[in-house]
């Protein structure tokens, strides 16, 4: 018995209503993402925190927005500014089973608003292996469910 089945009857209600969130998405670091982090100020690292988490839950926080600068369409990025820095975190949540952190960095471009290029090539590199850290965690399951399933039926 859970506890809304348990409270709900001292209150008069006697229809219970069981609602089920969405399953909540992993997080997987890639590289020295998740280090990168946990590194940065506190005030970034609370508000970088409570934005993945809400990703991880289905959400799309209202401060997020496409990297873009040449970088894959699917990398959103999150911006802090703090302390006269910038800080900038790179995720990707399209994949069904979980959100891909990337990159943690504070932006260091002496040339404007632009990120760093060796931040980009951090982040397509990462993306890179986000994808086959993909197929290999997740769709090798599925394959070999298959494979596995098929066997069974056709000896």
């Amino acid at each position: 018995m859970d506890l809304v089945e348990r409270v709900l009857p001292y209150y008069g209600h006697s229809t219970i209503l069981i609602m089920r969130l969405p399953k909540s998405k992993d997080l997987v670091p890639i590289g020295s993402a998740l280090d990168d982090l946990t590194g940065m100020p506190e005030a970034v690292r609370g508000r970088f925190g409570a934005a993945l988490r809400f990703v991880q839950n289905g959400g799309h926080p209202s401060e997020a927005r496409p990297f873009r600068e040449g970088v894959s369409r699917e990398v959103m990025k999150l911006v802090e500014d703090f302390d006269r820095d910038t800080y900038r975190a790179a995720y990707v949540a399209d994949f069904p089973e979980c959100v891909y952190l990337l990159h943690v960095f504070k932006k260091k471009s002496t040339s404007g608003i632009g990120t760093p290029k060796p931040d980009i090539n951090t982040i397509e590199a990462r993306l890179k292996a986000a994808r086959e850290d993909y197929q290999r965690r997740y769709c090798t399951k599925e394959i070999s469910h298959e494979r596995k399933f098929h066997r069974a039926r056709n000896p």
